[in-house]
């Protein structure tokens, strides 16, 4: 069922995965048949060896055990809603289809069959063609029954894939989500960076709290992480449909604004520096008046140099510079120094 398998060597695996679901019992769906596929394509060695640790214990596969192997191994995992969940929905699809026609086929043959039936039992003269065509009307009804039947279960089929498909959909923003903040994570900033075109004029800003550790220390990591979560509003609101905010790790977070030469990330930074910088935070529970916060930042623009890492490292070797020059500040790559900005 993966792209790079011919159709010999896929159906194999088709056949291999129905019998060993036939062996252990277990309904043909979707779910149930990605996970089996996956265990006798071999294609991921983790997911295989579990199902091998499984059954060497005596256990018979069950439902459960499959759902669960599902989320670990294949939930989320873009390749395998591309590879397989597609492929299997369009042949459902196809299937139901040329079912649905068919019923309505045989459904008009059978209305077909009963008039005849009644012109012939009618009729003065009968005959061997009586019998005939009531052998045949039954023949039909049951074979309308057994596809009405299968049209059901393929449309079930085709619900579970639907449910399938949201969970992908779901777990695959989760892996790239920052759960705190619900801004990007690492995994989600590389992805979204495959998908521009040209980095020229786009310059990052690389932020940290400053004094965090005492914070946490002071206050408490719930009371750190909701001033992670009140610099976080602030930063998206000094951002744009385009750019980009990424959490990190920590208290750490970096802003790739799209389309923005040097002078306009220098606005963006001091912007969100003072806006910080005049928060006034208080513990609701308590009353209690928290210090004041601030960020140090640090800012690089590509120039020839149109390598990402390159422009990361930049940025963050401004953001240091800004700390060891007292904080709460920003710097800019300016050839080979670091400069504070004044606006």
């Amino acid at each position: 069922m993966y792209s790079d398998d011919d159709v010999d060597f896929a159906n194999k695996l088709h056949e291999k995965a129905v019998a060993v679901l036939q062996d252990q019992q277990l309904p043909l769906t979707p779910l149930n048949y990605s996970v089996i596929y996956s265990y006798i394509s071999l294609r991921q060695p983790k997911l295989t060896e579990s199902i091998k640790r499984y059954l060497a214990s005596g256990n018979r596969i069950n439902n459960q055990f499959l759902r669960e192997t599902f989320d670990e191994y294949i939930l989320g995992q873009k390749r395998f809603e591309e590879e397989l969940i597609k492929p299997i929905d369009g042949m459902i699809e196809s299937m139901i289809k040329q079912i649905g026609a068919q019923v309505k086929s045989e459904e008009e043959m059978a209305v077909a069959l009963k008039e005849v039936g009644k012109r012939l039992s009618s009729s003065e003269q009968k005959s061997d063609v009586e019998d005939v065509v009531a052998d045949l009307g039954g023949i039909t009804d049951k074979a309308r029954r057994e596809h009405q039947e299968l049209f059901q279960e393929l449309t079930s089929a085709q619900d579970e894939i639907f449910s399938l498909k949201k969970r992908l959909e779901a777990s695959e923003k989760e892996a790239i989500t920052d759960p705190l903040t619900g801004l990007l994570n690492r995994r989600g900033m590389q992805q979204k960076l495959e998908d521009i075109d040209s980095p020229i004029d786009t310059s990052c800003i690389i932020i940290d709290i400053d004094h965090f550790k005492g914070i946490n220390d002071n206050f408490g990591h719930l009371v750190g992480d909701r001033i992670i979560k009140r610099v976080t509003s602030e930063i998206k609101k000094h951002i744009r449909g385009r750019d980009l905010a990424v959490r990190f790790g920590g208290e750490e977070f970096a802003i790739l604004l799209i389309d923005t030469p040097i002078e306009g990330a220098k606005k963006v930074a001091e912007t969100l520096r003072k806006k910080v910088d005049s928060l006034k935070l208080v513990i609701k529970s308590n009353k209690t008046q928290l210090p004041s916060i601030s960020i140090s930042l640090g800012i690089a623009s590509f120039d020839t140099d149109l390598e990402w890492d390159n422009l990361f490292k930049r940025a963050d070797d401004a953001l240091y510079a800004a700390k060891q020059g007292g904080r709460n500040q920003t710097r800019f790559v300016q050839g080979q120094d670091f400069l504070k900005v004044d606006v």
